[in-house]
Formats: structure tokens, sequence, C-alpha cells
């Protein structure tokens, strides 16, 4: 199958990403290996403890103590600057340490904490927890291509612009983002996936709807949100007549054990926030000063929805994100002009409504933190953006499918979405690496990961060779149709 190479693709990316930053060299990612330790300990919350590592505003520190919690770290998987919390460093036997995520929900720990558990030191522990941290995400990814699916390149062409180099940044390293994004992804697709045709959706696709929302709920603080806002989407792209073509089939146990799998999920994310005293402050007071300053968020979280990488050191060029949101406003752009009223109004209201959730949820939440925004931390409603315009410009292809010049563009569309992945990465790597100014870094790399940067490289390569052989079967099939049609060769009409 030809979407096999999609999720080759995918895969070996996401691969290649684990060896992109060096260790501890994500954002928190020392504080989330504490918390998945915590678990590996046998304690989902440890004591509560006041925050003492670094010098914060009142804001920060008023949340910091809020959050931390106290983990026992035996000294050989002690973190590279992580002092016990008497102020000195473990060099034998075990100690308290500090955490300020020590509250963040477990779920995205779990596997993590499985591998610290078989883990000798903290050198090879930190790459055995990455590969942990990644595998649900890549799993999930794949979920999501094949939930999109549905025989033509149209179909996953808004899912591959909504997989963002930040994606595979944030599946790759030790952080709950990276769960809880590729869950809203494949949450995201299934429910277009259902709301195709509601009646004839397969079993695997509402078992993958119910597993998917509810570790999006799960995976991190604000999943809850996220998944009220994919179904109230659902609601939308079902309209009257999907709805009540949904009520029909409310015999299927699948919808039934779907349901109750998100409701349950719902109970535990709530009950857990109240005894882990993970709640959000709503604040809208002052109301203008406040949305100005959620306005002011907007931009560095766009950049970081495409990727900033490293400990959000490895920005790519200006031109790059500018040339992906691009690419995403002509997604809506064609959704809008292939799309009917309906169509057109749903894609613009799901664009509104992604770009206002981050300013809002800055201004009434997360701004009382004293901390900025990151992209990864409101990406999901940012990726239904390209989601939804790709499924409008999916379902009305039928219109367009027989012009070579639309399978062109198809094709064209998918190989810059493969070029882009793969220069992300490289581009990446060669800022790891150390030596950003030659294309070949790996031979003058300064920092290499295990086993040399050689493998990771074929990687990366193989995963971009593999969606842009993809690309060219959708521009392939453009000159198989003009063969079919006995286009005339130069100096004849062209077919469009």
């Amino acid at each position: 199958m030809r979407v096999a190479l999609v999720m080759v693709g995918v895969s070996l990316l996401g691969v290649a990403w684990i060896a992109g930053t060096q260790q501890f060299g994500a954002p928190d990612e020392a504080s989330h290996y504490l918390r998945a330790l915590s678990i590996t300990n046998g304690r989902i919350l440890g004591p509560k403890v006041r925050y003492t590592d670094f010098p914060l505003t009142p804001a920060e520190e008023v949340w910091a103590n809020h959050n931390t919690r106290a983990v026992m770290v035996p000294a050989r998987l002690t973190p590279p600057n992580v002092r016990c919390m008497n102020g000195k460093p473990d060099l034998n036997g075990r100690c308290l340490v500090e955490d300020v995520s020590g509250n963040y929900p477990p779920m995205s720990y779990l596997l993590p904490a499985v591998g610290l558990s078989v883990s000798p030191n903290t050198s090879t522990a930190i790459w055995v927890v990455r590969a942990a941290s990644a595998l649900p995400s890549l799993a999930l990814l794949i979920l999501a291509v094949a939930l999109a699916w549905d025989g033509t390149g149209w179909s996953v062409l808004g899912l591959l612009a909504a997989t963002t180099p930040m994606v595979f940044f944030s599946s790759s390293i030790l952080n709950p983002s990276g769960m809880q994004i590729t869950a809203c992804l494949a949450f995201a697709a299934a429910l277009i996936r259902i709301s195709r045709a509601p009646a004839e959706a397969p079993r695997w696709a509402w078992l993958a709807f119910g597993a998917s929302g509810a570790l999006a709920i799960l995976a991190g603080p604000i999943g809850l949100e996220f998944v009220i806002l994919e179904l109230a989407l659902f609601g939308v792209l079902l309209g009257r007549a999907g709805v009540r073509e949904l009520r029909g089939t409310t015999g299927r146990w699948t919808l039934r054990v779907s349901a109750l799998t998100l409701m349950a999920a719902a109970v535990l994310a709530l009950i857990y926030s109240r005894v882990a005293g993970f709640e959000a402050t709503f604040e809208m007071s002052p109301l203008l000063p406040s949305l100005r300053e959620g306005i002011t968020q907007l931009p560095p979280v766009l950049k970081g929805g495409v990727g900033i990488f490293g400990a959000l050191t490895v920005f790519l060029p200006l031109a790059a994100y500018w040339i992906w949101w691009a690419g995403v406003v002509s997604l809506v752009a064609a959704a809008i002009w292939l799309g009917d009223r309906r169509a057109r109004l749903v894609t613009v209201g799901v664009g509104v409504l992604a770009l206002a959730f981050p300013v809002f949820f800055y201004a009434w939440v997360s701004r009382s933190t004293g901390f900025g925004l990151q992209g990864r931390e409101v990406l999901p409603p940012l990726l239904l953006i390209p989601l939804v315009a790709g499924e409008v410009v999916s379902r009305r292809s039928s219109i367009i499918a027989q012009r070579r010049s639309a399978r062109l563009a198809l094709g064209g569309a998918l190989a810059v979405l493969a070029v882009f992945l793969g220069y992300a990465w490289w581009y990446d790597a060669r800022a790891v690496a150390g030596a950003p100014h030659t294309i070949r870094f790996y031979a003058h790399a300064i920092w290499t990961p295990p086993i040399g940067w050689l493998p990771w490289v074929a990687l990366a390569a193989l995963g971009t060779l593999a969606l842009l052989a993809f690309a060219s079967t959708e521009a392939l099939a453009a000159v198989r149709l003009a063969a079919a049609r006995g286009t005339p060769g130069r100096g004849g009409a062209v077919v469009v």
C-alpha cells in the first residue's frame, strides 16, 4: 500500500529526532526525568516541598512552589547539574531532589519510568527514557495516518501539513507534550474518519477514537480542554445529517465503549487535578491589558508551532517559518475555493478559534504563572487549521481530481512537506553537533549522539525519501492520467 510509505517515513524521521538534542538539552528535560523517576520509585506524588533551585519572579515562584515535589534519586541516576535538597551533589548513595514538574499527570511518564528501572546509569538512562517516551508518540502518529487514509493522497495532505517539525521534536524528548500532541492528532484524525460516514465507520476507528481521546485527556494538564474542543469540532463536521446518522449507530458496542472510555478518562483527570493541586487559575481582570499580553504571545507561539529546538535555543531561519505557515494559508485558501458555503464557514471558524485559543489561554490562565507560552503547549488547537482545511480539500477533491495540474500540485505539495521535514532535522542536527556552517556536519561534529551521526543521518534521509516516494506516486498519477486520456505530446492540447 502506498500509505505504508508515509508510515515508514514518519517512523524513521521520528526515530532520527531522538538524536537531535544533547543529553538533558531539551526544555526542562531533567525535571521530567525526575518526574519519571518518582514513578519508578513507586510514588505517583512525592512530598510537597518549596522550590529553591533558581531565582524566580514572585509570580513564577508561586507557581513553582505549588507544583514542586521531592524525589528520591540514586547517585547513579542523578541528572547533571542537579543537587540534593541540602545543596550538595550526590556522589554516592541517594538523596532527595526537588522537582518542579513533580505533580504533572503520570500517564506520559509510565514507559520512561520502566526504562529508568532497567538503566544502569544516567548516561544510558537519558537515551532509554527518550526512546520509551517516543514509542507511544510514534505509534499515535502512525495511527493518525491510518485513520486519515482513504486510498488517495488528498486524504493525508492535511495531516502531513499538521505534522510540523515541532511535533517530531516534542515526540523525541522526555516531556508530556509529545504524547499529548500526537494523541490529539490521532483523536482528530479519528473524528474526521468517523464524520465522513458515521454509519460505515469501522469498529477499529471507534476504538481508536476512544483510546486516543483518553490518552489526550490523561497525557497533560489541559488535555481535557483539548478533547472538548475537538469534540465540538466533531459535531460541526457531522452536521445535522451526520448526527442523525450517528444516532442510528447507537446500538454498536464500539461507540458505547469509546464514549465510556472518554468519560472515565475525564473523571480520572479531574480527580487527579484535585488531588495533585494541578488546578488552573482563571483570571480575566484586567480584561483589555490581559488580552493585549495574550496577543503578544501569538508570534512566538506560531514560531514554536513549526519548530524551536534544543533548550529553546535552535531556531529555524525566519524564512522557514514563513514558508510553513504560507503553505498552511494556501491549504486554507484551497479549502475555501473548493468548499461549499458550510465548509468555508467551518474552515474559517476553525482558523479563527485555533488562533484565539493561545491568546485567551495565556491572557486568562497561563499569564498568572509568570512564564511565557511555548508553542508546543498549545499546539493541538493550531494543528486543527491544516487538518480541517486538508479534509475539506480531500472531500471536494473529486471536482479537480481528474485534472493533471491538480495531481501535480498535490504531488508537489507533498514533496515540499517531505523536504521541509528532512531539512528541519538536518538544520537542528547541524546546530546540535556544533558544526552549524557545514553541510556535512557529521564529519566535523563537536558533539555526537550514541553510535555516531551517520546511522541517524541515514534514518532521517530514508524517512525523507519515503515521504518523497509517496509524493512521487501522486505526480506519476498525473502522468498516467494524461496518458490514459491520450494527451498529445509537444505542441498538442494540454489536459488541465
